[in-house]
């Protein structure tokens, strides 16, 4: 089951959700999605380095 699912499926998780997602607009936008991968994978590179 994915983690989106299981939000769905609980009321207070997709109410949350969609507050969330209203206080940050475009967040769910596809630019923004992978600019906080690249930033998560240089982010683990750094922690990788520092270990």
């Amino acid at each position: 089951m994915s983690p989106y699912q299981f939000i769905g499926r609980n009321k207070n998780g997709l109410n949350y959700l969609k507050i969330f997602s209203s206080l940050i607009p475009g967040f769910w936008s596809r630019r923004k999605i992978y600019g906080l991968l690249f930033l998560l994978c240089l982010f683990a590179l750094l922690f990788f380095f520092l270990l």
